[in-house]
C-alpha cells in the first residue's frame, strides 16, 4: 500500500470499500495516507454505485462511519436508490442511522431506496422510538403532508402551512389572554415534541409464479395505527410487510404442492399480506382458499390483496381468526380444511398452546396436512411449537429449503440487488420445510 503513487486504482478501491465493510478502520487509515487522503477513500465507489459510506452503515461500524463523515462522505443513493442510510436502517445498525441522522450532508429521509421505501418507513419499522424521533424531526422530513403526500423541494408542507398560521393566531390571542401556568405550558411544550403521524404508504409487487402473477401490497403505517405502532409493546405490525418465510413458502406452494393442493380447500394461519394463500389459489390450482389473521389495525391490507387476486373459478376469501378466541373460528373451516398453510408463526412460547389448537381444530379428523415454514433461527417457542403438534398426533417430516427457493420472485419493481437488500435473511439464514399429516 505504501507504495502507492496516490491514484486510487482498481484494487486500492477494492481494498476501501471491504475495509470499511470488515470496520477496519486503521488499515482504511493507512491506505488513506498511501492515496492521497482520506477524502478520495470517502468518494470510491463499487460498479453499482455503492460507496465506502454504504458498507460501513448496512455493518454497523460506528468508527468507519464517523471517519467517513469528517472526510466528507455524503449519504448519497446508489444505482438502486438506496443510500447508506437506508442500509443502516435496512440492518436495524442504529448507531450508524444515528451517525447519518445528526451528520451526513445529503440526507433525504422522503426518498425511496430500491424496494420503494423510504427512511421515514423503515424507521416506523425499526420499532425503535429513539431512531424514529431523529427520523421525523430531521430537516428533510419538513415536505410531509398530512396525507402522506410530499411536497416540492424548497416549498412548504400543508402542516408548516398550519403551524405557521397557528403560530400568527396564537401570538394575537396570547396577545389577548393572561399568560397560561407554567404546568399547563409544560403540557402542550411536551404534546408539540411528539412526533407526527406517520404517513400511509404503500409498495405494490408482481411476483410471477408457475406462469401466474400475484400482486401483494406492503404497507407502511395507517394515520389511526401510528400511536400503536410506537407504543403498544406487541406491535402488531406483521401484516404491513411481506417476510423471508413467507416468501419461501410461496415458492414451495408453486414449485412443489400443487398436487397436495389442487381441489383441495386451503387456509392460510397467521397470513400477514397473505402471499402464500395468494399463490395457493392463483398458481396451485387449489378449490377454496381462505385467508386469515388476527383483526390487528394492518388486517385491511390483508383484505385489499385478497381482493386483488380473485381470479374466475376461483373461491378465495379473507377471515379474521385469533387463535385465543374459538369463537372466531370460522365454522366452515373447522374440521374441513383439507391443507393449513403458514410461515413463522411463532415468536412467543405463550402463542404455542392456542396455535396447535388451531392447526389441529380446522384440520379433519384424519388425512389433513399441515405445510410450515421457518427460519433456522432461536425465536421462541419455535421448538416446542415443532414438538407440541407431534404430541398432538401429527407425523412430521421435514427438508431444508432448496437454493431455487431462496431466490427474487418478483418480476417488478424489485431488481436482485434491492431484493437482497430488502430479505438480507437469505445471505445469512436457513430455512426449514415442514409437512405434518394427521395419521
Amino acid at each position: 500500500r505504501r507504495g502507492r503513487s496516490g491514484a486510487m486504482d482498481a484494487e486500492a478501491r477494492t481494498e476501501a470499500l471491504l475495509c470499511a465493510r470488515y470496520g477496519e478502520l486503521d488499515e482504511l487509515r493507512e491506505l488513506a495516507d498511501a492515496v492521497g487522503g482520506a477524502a478520495a477513500v470517502a468518494a470510491v465507489r463499487d460498479d453499482q454505485g455503492g460507496s465506502a459510506l454504504h458498507m460501513a452503515a448496512a455493518n454497523g461500524h460506528e468508527d468507519v462511519v464517523s471517519w467517513l463523515l469528517e472526510a466528507g462522505a455524503r449519504c448519497e443513493a446508489n444505482q438502486s436508490g438506496s443510500c447508506p442510510l437506508h442500509w443502516a436502517l435496512m440492518n436495524k445498525q442504529f448507531g450508524c442511522a444515528t451517525l447519518l441522522l445528526k451528520s451526513a450532508q445529503g440526507v433525504d429521509v422522503l426518498e425511496h431506496d430500491g424496494t420503494g421505501k423510504t427512511a421515514v418507513t423503515q424507521a416506523y419499522d425499526s420499532n425503535n422510538v429513539d431512531v424514529l424521533k431523529l427520523v421525523l424531526e430531521h430537516p428533510s422530513a419538513a415536505r410531509l403532508n398530512k396525507d402522506g403526500s410530499v411536497a416540492p423541494k424548497g416549498a412548504k408542507s400543508d402542516l408548516q402551512r398550519e403551524e405557521a398560521s397557528d403560530e400568527a393566531t396564537g401570538e394575537l390571542e396570547a396577545a389577548k389572554s393572561p399568560a397560561a401556568p407554567a404546568d399547563e405550558a409544560e403540557a402542550e411544550a411536551e404534546a408539540a415534541a411528539q412526533p407526527p403521524l406517520p404517513p400511509h404508504q404503500a409498495l405494490d409487487s408482481v411476483v410471477a409464479l408457475n406462469g401466474e402473477s400475484v400482486t401483494v401490497r406492503e404497507i407502511g403505517f395507517l394515520q389511526d395505527s401510528a400511536k400503536l405502532a410506537v407504543d403498544d409493546e406487541d406491535l402488531q405490525t406483521t401484516g404491513a410487510f411481506l417476510w423471508a418465510a413467507a416468501l419461501v413458502l410461496s415458492q414451495w406452494v408453486a414449485a412443489d404442492l400443487r398436487p397436495a393442493l389442487a381441489g383441495k380447500r386451503v387456509a392460510e394461519l397467521g397470513a400477514g399480506c397473505g402471499l402464500p394463500g395468494l399463490v395457493a389459489s392463483v398458481c396451485a390450482g387449489a378449490e377454496t382458499v381462505t385467508v386469515t389473521d388476527l383483526a390487528s389495525p394492518t388486517f385491511s391490507n390483508t383484505e385489499h390483496n385478497v381482493q386483488v387476486n380473485q381470479r374466475e373459478g376461483r373461491s378465495l376469501s379473507v377471515a379474521a381468526l385469533d387463535w385465543c378466541d374459538k369463537s372466531t373460528w370460522p365454522a366452515d373451516l373447522v374440521g374441513k380444511t383439507d391443507v393449513v398453510i403458514g410461515s413463522d408463526l411463532v415468536y412467543d412460547l405463550e402463542l404455542v398452546g392456542p396455535l396447535v389448537d388451531v392447526v389441529t381444530s380446522l384440520l379433519p379428523a384424519s388425512g389433513g396436512t399441515f405445510y410450515y415454514v421457518s427460519a433456522d433461527t432461536d425465536r421462541a417457542g419455535c421448538k416446542e411449537f415443532l414438538a407440541a403438534l407431534e404430541a398432538a398426533g401429527l407425523v412430521r417430516e421435514s427438508q431444508s429449503a432448496p437454493e431455487g427457493f431462496l431466490v427474487n420472485p418478483f418480476s417488478e419493481p424489485r431488481n436482485d440487488e434491492s431484493f437482497a437488500a430488502r430479505f438480507p435473511e437469505f445471505a445469512s439464514t436457513s430455512f426449514t420445510m415442514y409437512t405434518f399429516t394427521k395419521a
